[in-house]
């Protein structure tokens, strides 16, 4: 019980975070880094989803797959760093 309350504060708390994300940004950034590489079926798999659907829910899905991916919703906040165009 308490693990699935940590967990939904958790959820919640990125979900917030990522409420200030220009999502047509990450996407951008996804397709420029990704379009030609190589990758895991599953990662394929997310970002097809995320570019179809940029939204919480599917970049919830990419970080939960690997927390790193973080930094690239972090780093297309609209506060966190001058304006750039997708």
């Amino acid at each position: 019980m308490l693990e699935k309350l940590s967990n939904w504060f958790a959820k919640r708390k990125l979900k917030k975070y990522l409420s200030n994300c220009d999502y047509a940004v990450a996407r951008q950034v996804f397709i420029d880094t990704f379009s030609e590489s190589v990758i895991p079926k599953p990662l394929a798999g997310l970002l097809d989803e995320f570019i179809k659907n940029p939204c919480d829910q599917t970049a919830l899905e990419i970080i939960k797959f690997d927390a790193k991916f973080l930094n690239v919703f972090e780093l297309s906040r609209k506060d966190s760093m001058p304006a750039r165009t997708p």
